[in-house]
């Protein structure tokens, strides 16, 4: 190989690893990161690999972040009634060593959001749908009751998000309703004022999500956490819609690595708190490895209602993604 061709490769690999950083976070857990190039025109990855199909749906500046967990848990670390939200690398507190932990269901996040009944709720930090261990959850608003869904462990309830994007290998449509625009003809959306509202799905902003993935012969589950995050940079986010489809190849690709040729079948996927709240790492014995999150960088991270916890384990319960049922 000539000097120059050596140096050639030298520089693709380094484009490379500037775009692509795949780790194992702990046993089991393993993060996989992808930038968006900072020249769409001149690709260093291989096309037609998963890499280069996520970075297709990337806008400059944006990161995706997936995390891995084979035979994975799920369980919730939150507030209690009445609580206000708290730091998540507090909530995680009580997750076990080496789990990766990504925040949860919406919840009352600001002053002046309404119930569907136009009651102003004052208590913020409550979480909206029903929450493991929760009485003072605020109903889902009905415009939306039809795009939430609940995560299970055991048939044991964990927490609700929205909306739906994928039951059982088949993605859901998300409709270009009223329901899913934060404006309707330049004017803001009078839904907007619910709590838990889906308004803003029509506009681009940071996203997370968790997939899960069944492992062929086998009633464990594959636990697939994912953000996208931008620094804070809104307009380098993604719609709901472009989310979907991220998310089904996020999944689609590891089910094809668990079951090849069965183009991902039976991943279910559901969206949850996105923009400032997204909050994506590994716990460590000194604190919370932060893998991703979403908001400035310089600002303090977002308080929550709740996180969730994967960590690998043989036992692991039966985990699902169900349609809501109030």
């Amino acid at each position: 190989m000539s000097a120059a061709a050596k140096l050639q490769a030298a520089t693709r690999g380094h484009q490379v690893r500037q775009q692509v950083q795949i780790a194992s976070q702990s046993h089991g857990v393993v993060s996989t990161t992808i930038r968006a190039p900072r020249n769409p025109l001149s690709l260093s990855v291989a096309p037609g690999t998963f890499v280069s199909d996520i970075q297709q749906h990337l806008q400059k500046g944006a990161t995706f972040t997936r995390v891995s967990v084979s035979n994975g848990t799920l369980r919730i670390h939150g507030t209690h009634d009445y609580e206000g939200a708290r730091n998540p690398q507090e909530l995680v507190q009580s997750a076990a060593l080496g789990a990766a932990v990504i925040n949860g269901s919406y919840f009352v996040h600001k002053t002046g959001l309404q119930t569907e009944c136009g009651e102003t709720i004052e208590n913020l930090g409550s979480p909206v749908g029903q929450v493991a261990d929760r009485r003072d959850f605020i109903p889902v608003p009905g415009p939306w009751l039809s795009d939430y869904a609940t995560i299970t462990a055991n048939d044991e309830l964990i927490l609700s998000g929205a909306p739906l994007l994928a039951l059982d290998g088949k993605c859901l449509p998300i409709e270009d309703a009223d329901r899913f625009h934060y404006r309707i003809n330049g004017k803001d959306n009078p839904l907007n004022r619910l709590a838990g509202a889906l308004t803003h799905s029509s506009d681009a902003n940071e996203r997370s999500a968790v997939s899960l993935v069944p492992i062929h012969l086998s009633a464990a589950i594959k636990v697939i956490l994912q953000t996208l995050t931008t620094g804070g940079n809104r307009k380098a986010g993604v719609t709901m819609a472009q989310w979907q489809t991220i998310t089904e190849l996020a999944a689609k690709s590891v089910a094809d690595a668990l079951r090849p040729g069965h183009g991902g079948a039976g991943a279910s996927t559901l969206n949850l708190d996105g923009g400032g709240s997204v909050f994506l790492g590994v716990r460590q014995i000194n604190g919370v490895k932060i893998l991703a999150r979403g908001g400035l960088p310089d600002q303090p991270v977002r308080p929550l209602a709740n996180v969730m916890a994967s960590e690998t384990d043989v036992a692991s319960p039966v985990l699902s993604i169900r349609p809501y049922h109030p």
